[in-house]
């Protein structure tokens, strides 16, 4: 089979198989309460990736973290900051298969050109618990993260919550002109470690906790809840997102509307010091 990698995929070259017929009842009911990532679970539950690669879907927006680099202001900085982090809750929508799971030592990469210019590496550094280490290179900016899930089933839903952290430094030989927002971009293999005289602003957050319902009746469907916290580590300002949760009275309809609906604020809480309160929309 010939594959055009110039193109953008739009279906997988086998269908997805039929679930109807399989229980995942029958496999996690002795799971209840406990580590599901100790569990197998049948591969008709998977999707054709690793979890490496399915974590490499979060730079799908990736260019807002280069407007971000070049930004005027502290202001405008959070602002593309926060809409990237909630662009990387984007993919999970309406997506319910499960990634293969890295075997130790597992790498993957991924090196974009174009407008969108990073390097992308993961491995997975601990089988269990699973650790999954994920540093990317790009245009005077690096992302970093140590993605820790722990995944439980609660007799009728399964949440995953993310004890690792993710860390965005843009580099100090970054200019404030947008003009030269296709700056230099150089591969992590030539990059050399970083010093912290080399860093302007670091930025840090936690993945919020994603809850999947009806896991043994009904419709399968996913929703964040809680708080994105994103700090400046220079300084006390801080970038707050708070994400809706679902009414369990509310119409099918209004749920769906509700679903992904974001509220927050970016601030500078210092007692005795300048404030500013700015809404995210």
């Amino acid at each position: 089979m010939t594959v055009n990698l110039e193109t953008t995929r739009r279906t997988l070259p086998a269908p997805m198989l039929d679930r109807s017929s399989y229980s995942i009842f029958s496999v996690i009911k002795q799971a209840i309460g406990k580590d599901l990532t100790r569990f197998s679970i049948p591969v008709v539950w998977n999707e054709p990736l690793s979890f490496l690669q399915r974590v490499a879907e979060c730079l799908e927006y990736s260019t807002l973290l280069d407007q971000a680099v070049v930004a005027d202001t502290i202001v405008e900085r959070f602002h593309l900051i926060t809409a990237f982090v909630i662009s990387t809750l984007s993919a999970h929508l309406e997506r319910m298969s499960k990634p293969f799971n890295p075997l130790l030592g597992e790498t993957y990469e991924l090196n974009m050109k174009g407008n969108a210019q990073f390097h992308y590496v993961a491995e997975q550094v601990c089988h269990h618990p699973p650790v999954t280490a994920v540093h990317v290179n790009g245009q005077n900016w690096t992302l970093s993260a140590n993605i820790e899930p722990k995944i439980k089933f609660h007799g009728t839903n399964v949440v995953a919550v993310s004890e690792g952290r993710w860390v965005f430094r843009v580099k100090k030989n970054s200019s404030l002109s947008r003009s030269s927002s296709q700056a230099s971009f150089q591969s992590c293999n030539d990059e050399e470690e970083q010093s912290d005289n080399e860093i302007e602003d670091e930025y840090t957050w936690k993945t919020p906790t994603v809850i999947v319902h009806n896991v043994l009746f009904g419709r399968l469907w996913c929703e964040f809840q809680g708080q994105v916290d994103i700090r400046h580590l220079q300084s006390k300002q801080r970038s707050l997102v708070t994400i809706k949760p679902h009414s369990w009275f509310a119409s099918q309809s209004t749920k769906t509307a509700e679903l992904f609906k974001y509220t927050g604020f970016i601030y500078d809480g210092k007692w005795g010091g300048p404030f500013f309160l700015t809404e995210l929309n």
